[in-house]
């Protein structure tokens, strides 16, 4: 397999930092950009701007665009539809645009179904509930429809050591350390994923050169209230800090599919690589926070 050149966009989030680590393992070449928190090893990217778009990629000529930017934040996406879709939608097309002979991977969501019959196969039919979700819809068909071969890879619940410790392992965590009470919802069904394991199997498909819709995510599904139990679980914490509660009681902005998830069949049959469950993904997020984040380990298994 020759080694290819990869422009990670969003290299300092969670999940361009697990691509980039993976990438390398695998001798790929690689530039990696982020927006606003910069990392040591990236470069600086205003999206969408296509004259900054334009350079970067014609100085780079990277084989593959993976694109693990965007905005994430869902009740902010709710009121701010406008950097919303700028980053969500505008953002990647216009990577497309100034290099259309360069395929695309796009991070998408569970939110483009509307939570009712999940979990979800690739051939469900989408109806996203959010301005988050429309907007992830909308660049899964755009995207495709200008770069048939690109890769569109849905996930959701992503977790695992990162830098900025924003995902949902670290807000339980930071929360069992401090006391603070967390109420987290129990009826909020989804399929936890280890970060490490999204990057594996993406580039599994990126050296295969598929395209289309593929699903990556953990192995079970879970509702984020059980999922909030085990972290304490794994990591030998007291839960009592947590509350169950249902989303309505929440007051969150932006409406949540319920009973969600993603069927990974199609990525079963297409890859030999084996998604961990979510117990074993936290086993293995404990051993990587014990070399890069010892001291938030050590002080909340000291409780």
């Amino acid at each position: 397999m020759a080694d290819k050149r990869l422009l990670i966009v969003g290299g300092a989030g969670l999940v361009g930092r697990a691509l980039m680590a993976e990438a390398r393992r695998r001798d790929h070449i690689i530039l990696a950009t982020h927006r606003r928190n910069a990392a040591p090893d990236t470069v600086y990217l205003s999206l969408p701007n296509d004259e900054s778009s334009r350079k970067i990629v014609s100085e780079f000529k990277p084989d593959w665009i993976l694109f693990a930017a965007g905005m994430s934040w869902v009740d902010g996406c709710e009121a701010d539809r406008k950097s919303c879709y700028d980053q969500n939608v505008k953002a990647p097309l216009e990577l497309l645009r100034v290099s259309p002979s360069v395929n695309l991977v796009y991070f998408s969501s569970e939110y483009v179904f509307d939570g009712r019959k999940g979990p979800y196969s690739e051939r469900a039919r989408i109806n996203p509930l959010s301005a988050y979700g429309k907007c992830k819809a909308e660049a899964e068909s755009r995207i495709l429809e200008l770069s048939p071969g690109s890769l569109v890879v849905r996930t959701t619940v992503v977790y695992g050591s990162e830098g900025q410790r924003k995902n949902f392992l670290y807000q339980v965590l930071s929360n069992a350390q401090s006391g603070k009470e967390m109420s987290v919802p129990v009826d909020q069904v989804s399929s936890p994923t280890y970060v490490r394991d999204l990057a594996a199997a993406c580039l599994d498909l990126v050296e295969r050169k598929k395209s289309g819709i593929f699903h990556i995510a953990g192995s079970e599904v879970m509702d984020r209230f059980s999922f909030a139990k085990l972290i304490c679980d794994v990591f030998q914490v007291n839960s009592l800090f947590i509350k169950p509660v249902k989303s309505g009681d929440l007051d969150q902005l932006a409406p949540r599919p319920l009973r969600a998830g993603l069927k990974i069949d199609k990525l079963e049959r297409t890859i030999s690589f084996r998604m961990s469950t979510p117990k074993q993904g936290l086993l293995r997020s404990m051993e990587d926070l014990c070399l890069k984040d010892y001291s938030m380990v050590s002080a909340t298994m000291s409780l």
